[in-house]
């Protein structure tokens, strides 16, 4: 990517039994490398897995979702996980602490979620959870947001979504980070009842461990940033396997 302070990146296990990558598999970069996706098969299935970090700074993260709503970066048979730094729905995203009277700001989260909707695109979370007030990955002193999340197909999807959480104890030490991973299990065709742990949503800030934390887990796709995970793609569409 060409800011090295920050970038988007896939990790998938070359033992994977689940995710099946074609050969000489090559991803593509948008967003000058925040924002990337790869062609896969997950259990037979071609999906695309893509991974996106959308700026804090309102006014570029609106001329991001502008980029990607104009380069049909986003497709609509996508597993996609991301740090969007704005919420779905300020009413039970956020929360703040007693005696705040400000509002979170929120700024782009419409244009957002009406590219996502418009690829039938549906946030795994809400599906899973219902509307009940949670799921806060980003837990600020002053704030708490739900800026980290899944998202996968609403309709005719391959998929059953079990569970989608945020999990404080997947990374600790020196693979800490200020965002809580997101985490969702689904039912893959012919899979046993329960779902197998697939798929993972990191937040953007994660240090230089993410490679050996990986390792704990079967499958995942997130963000790194400060670890400076350069993945080197090309611009453009996505491949399938």
């Amino acid at each position: 990517h060409r800011d090295p302070r920050g970038g988007a990146a896939i990790f998938i296990r070359n033992s994977s039994e689940n995710i099946k990558l074609p050969t000489n598999a090559t991803p593509t970069i948008a967003l000058e490398g925040r924002a990337i996706s790869i062609g896969c098969c997950i259990k037979g299935v071609k999906t695309t897995l893509t991974s996106i970090y959308l700026h804090a700074d309102p006014e570029k993260r609106g001329r991001q979702i502008k980029a990607l709503e104009d380069s049909k970066f986003l497709t609509r048979n996508s597993i996609i996980g991301g740090d969007f730094n704005c919420v779905e729905n300020i009413k039970i995203d956020v929360q703040y602490p007693p005696g705040v009277n400000t509002t979170y700001p929120n700024a782009h989260a419409a244009p957002l979620r009406n590219l996502l909707a418009s690829i039938n695109q549906t946030d795994l979370y809400r599906l899973a959870n219902g509307d009940q007030p949670g799921g806060y990955s980003r837990r600020a002193n002053t704030i708490h947001t739900r800026i980290d999340r899944i998202y996968s197909q609403l309709y005719n999807s391959p998929w059953h979504c079990n569970t989608v959480k945020e999990d404080p104890t997947l990374f600790t030490g020196s693979a800490a980070s200020d965002h809580l991973p997101v985490v969702a299990t689904f039912d893959t065709p012919g899979a046993r009842a329960g779902g197998s742990p697939l798929l993972m949503a990191r937040s953007c800030f994660v240090r230089a461990s993410c490679a050996s934390a990986s390792a704990s887990i079967p499958e995942m796709i997130g963000h790194a940033s400060r670890a400076g995970a350069k993945g080197k793609g090309r611009e453009g569409k996505g491949r399938q396997c």
